[in-house]
């Protein structure tokens, strides 16, 4: 139910932006909910080495096929470290939808 919850958010959060997608990752990169066609699973891995690194990134993402413009936030709750992903859209979408998912994912996950 939590993680049906929290991808309805990145959902919502995706089309009203008009990303690509919206990706939540633990800190050993598992996807814990994500919204949008993309690699997921394979982006949530990039996002956690480097959100380990840096609290906030905005820039571009490569894989070994790939590039994926993003921006990523960390966050904490209790114990655990996540981060938060908006992939495509412009430069102004992504800081916004971020914002607004990380309110909705704190909510859901401190509702848990």
């Amino acid at each position: 139910m939590q993680s049906e919850a929290i991808a309805l958010q990145l959902e919502a959060s995706r089309r009203a932006a008009k990303l690509n997608a919206m990706v939540l990752a633990d800190e050993d990169g598992l996807c814990v909910a994500s919204s949008g066609d993309m690699p997921n699973d394979e982006i949530a891995v990039y996002i956690a080495m480097l959100g380990n690194k840096v609290e906030n990134f905005e820039g571009t993402l490569y894989s070994k096929d790939s590039r994926y413009n993003v921006r990523i936030r960390r966050f904490s709750l209790g114990d655990q470290r996540l981060f938060l992903c908006a992939v495509g859209g412009g430069g102004e979408a992504r800081a916004s939808e971020i914002h607004r998912s990380l309110g909705g994912v704190q909510r859901i996950l401190a509702a848990a």
